[in-house]
């Protein structure tokens, strides 16, 4: 968890060095900055790959600025087909940037957010997941861009967007590249930023996850393809050295890929029950998996009081709301995992929206099935006279309606329930507007399963979100010092 700011244009040094330096949680091992009268870049560093080798970045050559937050995963084998030395991950992007153009993002196995300063005119980029943040803002000739938001906000006030309310409440945050602020925007997963000399700005995607073929047609092609890029991927992921362990909770996800990196070296697991709830607790089911595979095993109680502590605390960090309730004791535990002295900890976040593990996905695909209804008018019209406030009931009529049913597995409040909570005039179905990028990307790509879909909307909004601020952005800065996320 490194963190990149910069300005492009002319600016104030002691007022961009304030800003640079709200930073400096998401990297304590390192800071550099390289300035000139047209822009100033700095990069404060956690060393998890070349930690025996110093400012490695910002890198300054041939008239480039280049900075980058993140890892990347394959880079003795980028360097190998480059042909260079491979001294860190950061120099082999900025070697693979002036091999490949803008196409280098796509050599890249990793997560990152890149920044790149040419001629006074900028390049941003994100991971294809969206797993490492970058916000950017342009005004008044400038343009600021960061890491976290608290960063360009102390150069500029908070434009507070009324509008984004609704989105929140239907999703638990800010549908990228939307953000609180009016003037500032996120780089979206995928996708390339520039501005220009000139401060025109331009956004490409490089990557779709609809992009890939269907390629699997029998069910032992798909267990064997999955079994190796399970353990293909976790070795990749392993770090070489520093520290590192793994979440555990006993279910499938975080057993699969504690037991395959326990199978490598030694391995520290890690999981959080709650006082008073017992029923609901993992932790015997972790003791289990952690006993079977060889693990030393850390658990922790989470209690009424930790919740409330922990949750002052977070909210003193988050730089925009965010609602899931599970970033508490995530938090909590981060902290004591840092105290064991790890760098890096591995999860298995994501399988279920990438599987379709979900429960709910069952009930959503049943529903769908009234499309099909030939004679349904007279059940619309029930239903319309029948109103009720339960989501249910709005899972219903959306598909009677013939409008999309599903909208994430992070959605909140309907549009009717947000018509009586605020004073604002939400129309039926505003929050589709919000995602109707995501379903035209879909349409496009020729898929049209409604689990393609479901799969598709969580991968792209409702997991990268919840990971996004779970693992790097201002959910974690001072708790995580030193923990890195996968």
């Amino acid at each position: 968890m490194c963190a990149i700011f910069g300005i492009v244009g002319r600016y104030d040094t002691a007022r961009a060095q304030r800003a640079f330096e709200t930073l400096t949680h998401r990297g304590v091992d390192e800071s550099h900055v390289i300035k000139n009268e047209h822009c100033f870049l700095g990069l404060h560093r956690l060393a998890i790959t070349a930690i025996h080798t110093p400012h490695t970045q910002p890198i300054q050559k041939e008239g480039l600025l280049f900075a980058m937050n993140g890892e990347i995963y394959n880079y003795l084998a980028l360097a190998e087909e480059l042909g260079i030395e491979a001294k860190s991950d950061t120099e082999v992007a900025f070697a693979a940037y002036r091999q490949w153009g803008d196409r280098f993002v796509e050599k890249l196995r990793g997560m990152f957010a890149i920044a790149i300063i040419e001629n006074e005119s900028l390049k941003l980029f994100r991971d294809p997941f969206g797993k490492k943040p970058l916000y950017y803002t342009v005004m008044e000739g400038q343009v600021i861009f960061a890491s976290e938001l608290k960063a360009i906000e102390a150069l500029k006030p908070l434009e507070f967007d009324r509008e984004i309310l609704p989105c929140y409440l239907s999703y638990q945050a800010a549908v990228t590249p939307r953000t609180f602020d009016k003037n500032v925007f996120q780089v979206g997963a995928g996708c390339r930023v520039t501005v220009t000399k000139s401060r025109e700005i331009s956004t490409d995607r490089y990557f779709s996850l609809l992009d890939t073929p269907i390629t699997l047609h029998t069910k032992k092609e798909a267990i064997d393809q999955i079994h190796q890029k399970l353990i293909e991927s976790v070795k990749l992921r392993l770090p070489g050295e520093v520290k590192y362990g793994a979440l555990l909770s006993g279910g499938l996800d975080s057993s699969l890929i504690a037991a395959l990196a326990a199978s490598s070296a030694p391995l520290h697991t890690f999981s959080i029950g709650y006082e008073g709830y017992e029923k609901h607790d993992e932790r015997p089911y972790a003791a289990q998996v952690a006993a079977h595979i060889g693990a030393t095993h850390h658990a922790y109680s989470f209690t009424r009081e930790d919740f409330l502590e922990t949750l002052e605390e977070i909210l003193g960090i988050l730089d925009e709301p965010f609602a899931d309730p599970a970033m508490v004791p995530l938090f909590y535990l981060m902290k004591q995992i840092r105290k064991e002295g790890i760098k890096v900890v591995l999860t298995g976040d994501g399988s279920d929206e990438l599987f379709l593990g979900y429960r709910t996905y069952k009930e959503y695909l049943d529903i769908e099935q009234l499309s099909n209804l030939k004679h349904k008018n007279w059940l619309k019209t029930y239903l319309k006279s029948h109103f009720s406030m339960h989501k249910e009931w709005e899972w219903y009529k959306r598909i009677l309606e013939g409008k999309t049913l599903f909208r994430s597995s992070a959605e909140l409040f309907t549009d009717l329930q947000q018509n009586r909570l605020l004073k604002m005039n939400i129309k039926d179905n505003y929050s589709l507007d919000w995602i109707a990028s995501y379903r035209e990307e879909l349409e496009k790509s020729g898929r049209n399963a409604p689990i393609d879909w479901y799969s598709f909307l969580d991968l792209k909004f409702s997991w990268a979100k919840f990971f996004c601020a779970n693992s790097t952005v201002s959910a974690w800065p001072k708790a995580l010092k030193h923990a890195h996320l996968f």
